[in-house]
């Protein structure tokens, strides 16, 4: 028996994501239950945990390209633009790289050893990458309510089990009443961060240079991520405001534009 091509058993490693659609890879924190646990971190919520998790985002984002990502407890979406040519867009690399980027930056920054899962999804237009958004920001929010009911359930001194089996007995339009009721926490009192997410975005700025030559300044546009910890609740119809996310380019050159999507944001 001659030797096998064993290169024709890997059916899957050339799949690549069709052309002429964004990409939106989300990795998620596997075991971080056990993590968030072992290393310490304040109950419901713990900044340093979200200051992680957004430093993760930022370095995916270099690292990658993308144009945008966004951070909820332990999960990281990043969206590509359609045009990206990232890893030749082949799903498998897109998958392993930004998971094995997201655990050992993660780990570097914690000194945890951890491990994230990725999967990645081609989203055929704005609208459907904006519909994505606006479905982890609700996920960010169910989460929020569900998590602080379950730890203030926790600090009064009932047991794990019994508190899970509580809120599986709670509908979850319920939770934010007996939050309020029962403990006195209300929903606008909770850290924007917690209740809607952290976004990250590309923005254009203006960098003043020297030319020597000419003997005067010159100017140049570059791009710089910046991070937003206090999000409006996405909403499709606001236009100015997924302009600036998508197309910031286009939208630094009218600045009046900009300044009332800034207004209309505040």
């Amino acid at each position: 028996m001659g030797k096998v091509d064993l290169k024709k058993f890997e059916v899957y490693s050339q799949e690549r994501i069709a052309p002429l659609n964004y990409i939106v890879i989300r990795n998620d924190g596997n075991g971080f239950h056990t993590h968030t646990k072992e290393a310490g971190y304040e109950k419901p919520f713990d900044s340093k945990m979200k200051d992680y998790m957004v430093q993760v985002t930022k370095q995916l984002m270099e690292k990658t390209g993308a144009f945008m990502g966004y951070t909820e407890s332990d999960e990281i979406s990043i969206v590509l633009d359609k045009d990206s040519e990232y890893f030749s867009r082949r799903r498998g690399k897109l998958e392993s790289i930004t998971a094995s980027a997201c655990a050992s930056q993660y780990s570097l920054l914690t000194g945890a050893f951890v491990c994230f899962d990725g999967k990645v999804m081609p989203l055929p237009n704005e609208d459907v990458v904006i519909d994505y958004m606006q479905d982890r920001q609700m996920d960010a929010f169910k989460n929020c309510i569900g998590t602080y009911l379950y730890w203030m359930h926790r600090k009064k001194g009932i047991g794990a089990t019994k508190a899970s089996k509580i809120m599986l007995n709670i509908a979850g339009e319920d939770r934010a009443d007996i939050l309020e009721k029962e403990y006195g926490i209300t929903i606008d009192k909770i850290p924007l961060w917690q209740r809607r997410g952290t976004l990250l975005y590309r923005e254009v700025y203006e960098k003043e240079g020297f030319n020597p030559k000419k003997g005067k300044a010159v100017y140049t546009t570059r791009k710089r991520i910046m991070i937003n910890e206090e999000l409006p609740i996405f909403v499709k119809q606001d236009k100015m405001y997924w302009a600036s996310i998508f197309n910031p380019v286009m939208f630094e050159v009218d600045s009046d534009l900009k300044n009332k999507s800034k207004e209309m944001r505040g």
